[in-house]
């Protein structure tokens, strides 16, 4: 119950994430891809692993706020 109020409440508006899956197509298909997500996410929890596309992540650092570090350096050096 609790992963088709996640699907039904995704923001359609927003970029695809480093999966390149539209968040559309995940709102659009929720009806037919509810129960294998349940499966897979039932099996995880009861095995206590994780499939492995689930351990990879692509990190990246997202500047804020406050000046960047490069510009730090460059303000000492002038």
């Amino acid at each position: 119950m609790m992963l088709i109020k996640k699907l039904i409440h995704l923001k359609t508006e927003k970029s695809p994430g480093p999966d390149k899956l539209h968040p559309r197509v995940l709102y659009e298909t929720h009806g037919v891809i509810e129960y294998p997500l349940f499966l897979i996410y039932s099996k995880s929890l009861q095995s206590g692993e994780l499939p492995l596309d689930w351990k990879l992540a692509e990190v990246t650092a997202i500047h804020k706020k406050g000046p960047k570090m490069i510009e730090l350096i460059i303000d000492q050096l002038v």
